[in-house]
């Protein structure tokens, strides 16, 4: 393209993706030649809100052209009065669900040719303009489709499914075929199964349960409104409430690009040696909340590369979850954060919430190992942690000397771009999994022969294999037993906990806070764990409670 012929007008260049925008503006700025004559602006929600400001301003210089390169949120969510010429790549990234994987698939390809006329609409807004595309008429005749699909068809099904049942809808799969773009039958059968393993839909009828109802009404992903549930209980709602608020929301640092490595340090500095990113996030808001005035949090914002817009609406989020939870449940109190220092047990939370979120690090033989950390997942052999992750440079040395003794990393979502990427992790004990887990006892007996020989083998969700004696079984079996209960009883009937109840949670929280390195291997239970400590016959119920809660016939966790 001759730069003389467009002297003082804007190109709009659109990009699939934030990784695309970065490698384009290094290239760019590489060619020294070409560059004297461009002024190069990157555009992305990722980016500090004065740089997205920036494609506004006139060029700095008469002699440089402003070059915006963008993603699809320059279609039709801005204008810029002096683009004259547009390039258009024709590729996004979208958002799909992959059932075989249940994870999220965030990769290129072709817009629709809706989308092509809103890209081509973009050129000389203001003033005569043209549009360049970057592919043939031929591809786009091939390739293209008219419009975007439906995101019902591309997305988890989870949120639909409870606001149905919300409405009272008896069959759920003829329902959902009504619609414009209905989605597959297997999406909805996924759904409900998810939902019966969540403990939001008992399982042999389908009907929402007390916690179901609760779910169905928050704003929210299930899995988070699980967590807020599950903060409430073990008394560590305020970190938990950030948390999920953050994650229902949106990451609240913004990336400018030759910031990035900065920005992890950040991050790690806030995670304090936890090695997770959930406790670094909660320690970031604490921070920010700890800030005096509006300027002081603004200045804080600033140093640590955090949007102070997300930041104010995460506080926002915060307020009005914390009021509807207290809708479903007693009063908000102190003793609602009684343990909200105990980080152990936040983490743990987090298997509650996310599972069966998780992943599992293989270990090199080689006890001096410094290679990276090798994980894998019920579906995949390799995955990769994100960069934006503490975790994400974790070497095998790391995870042997760690306080935190696991190799179990619980996640918040599995994305697929050009590899498959876990985003927000923790890791979790053993006894978390063993706890929150679905899982089965096999008729397998252990071949480990420093294990008694009535040791059998559980089976988390199919994949994870842990020995373990019949008396830790039959604890796991009893705490769940009586925990299902605790959790049915809470989300019917607003009420205070009573003294038994509360000895109930703080064993539960005693056993899944255990650290034990050797648990994959084997377990040794300790004898405090005694099944005489959390049996009670003096559940202060009235009829009407038992009556309801043996109609429901669900359990929040599944037993072994």
């Amino acid at each position: 393209m001759n730069l003389a012929l467009i002297t003082n007008c804007t190109i709009l260049v659109f990009l699939p993706g934030w990784s695309d925008i970065i490698k384009c503006t290094q290239l760019l700025r590489q060619r020294t030649l070409l560059a004297s004559y461009l002024h190069i602006l990157p555009l992305h929600s990722l980016l500090p809100l004065h740089n997205q400001q920036e494609i506004f301003d006139p060029s700095p210089h008469p002699n440089l052209r402003k070059v915006i390169l963008s993603t699809s949120i320059a279609e039709t969510s801005i204008t810029i009065d002096d683009v004259v010429y547009v390039l258009d790549t024709g590729r996004t990234k979208a958002s799909d669900y992959d059932l075989e994987t249940q994870g999220k698939c965030l990769l290129p390809t072709n817009i629709s040719r809706a989308n092509l006329l809103q890209r081509k609409g973009r050129a000389g807004r203001t003033q005569p303009g043209e549009c360049y595309r970057l592919f043939t008429r031929c591809n786009e005749r091939l390739s293209f489709v008219d419009f975007p699909q439906a995101e019902m068809i591309t997305s988890r099904l989870d949120n639909i499914y409870l606001q149905a049942k919300l409405l009272n809808v008896d069959n759920i799969k003829i329902f959902l075929q009504d619609a414009l773009d209905p989605p597959s039958i297997e999406a909805i059968e996924h759904a409900e199964k998810f939902l019966c393993d969540i403990g939001a839909l008992v399982s042999e009828t389908n009907e929402l349960t007390p916690v179901g109802k609760i779910l169905a009404h928050l704003p929210m992903d299930p899995q988070i409104g699980k967590l807020l549930i599950m903060g409430y209980l073990f008394s560590c709602f305020d970190p938990i409430l950030t948390i999920a608020s953050i994650l229902s929301y949106r990451d609240p640092f913004v990336t400018p690009i030759d910031k990035i490595q900065e920005i992890n340090e950040i991050r790690r500095r806030f995670a304090d040696n936890t090695m997770s990113d959930h406790l670094m996030l909660v320690n970031i808001y604490q921070e920010w909340k700890r800030q005096r005035n509006y300027r002081d949090k603004n200045r804080f914002c600033s140093e640590n590369f955090l949007n102070s817009n997300h930041m104010k609406m995460i506080d926002k989020v915060r307020n009005q979850l914390k009021h509807l939870i207290q809708d479903y449940f007693a009063s908000y109190t102190d003793d609602a954060n009684r343990n909200k220092n105990n980080y152990d047990l936040i983490c743990a939370l987090m298997c509650a919430g996310f599972y069966p979120n998780i992943a599992r690090i293989r270990l090199s033989l080689d006890k001096s190992s410094k290679r990276p950390c090798l994980l894998e997942t019920k579906y995949e052999k390799r995955i990769l942690i994100h960069p934006r992750s503490i975790n994400a440079k974790l070497r095998d040395n790391d995870i042997r000397r760690s306080s935190v003794q696991s190799t179990l990393i619980v996640y918040h979502e599995k994305i697929r771009t050009s590899s498959i990427y876990i985003h927000d992790t923790s890791f979790i004990s053993p006894y978390a999994l063993l706890f929150f887990g679905k899982s089965q006892l096999t008729t397998e007996k252990s071949t480990n022969t420093t294990i008694n020989n009535n040791d059998n083998i559980i089976l988390i969700d199919n994949w994870i294999k842990i020995n373990i004696d019949n008396k830790t079984n039959e604890l796991i079996y009893v705490l769940k037993e009586k925990f299902n209960y605790l959790v049915e009883k809470k989300a019917l009937k607003k009420n205070i906990f009573l003294d038994n109840e509360q000895h109930l949670i703080e064993t539960i929280i005693h056993f899944i806070t255990k650290q034990d390195k050797n648990l994959l291997i084997q377990n040794k239970l300790i004898d405090d764990y005694s099944k005489k400590n959390i049996i009670y016959e003096d559940w202060d119920d009235d009829d009407n409670d038992r009556r309801d809660l043996s109609n429901t016939n669900s359990s929040v966790f599944n037993q072994n």
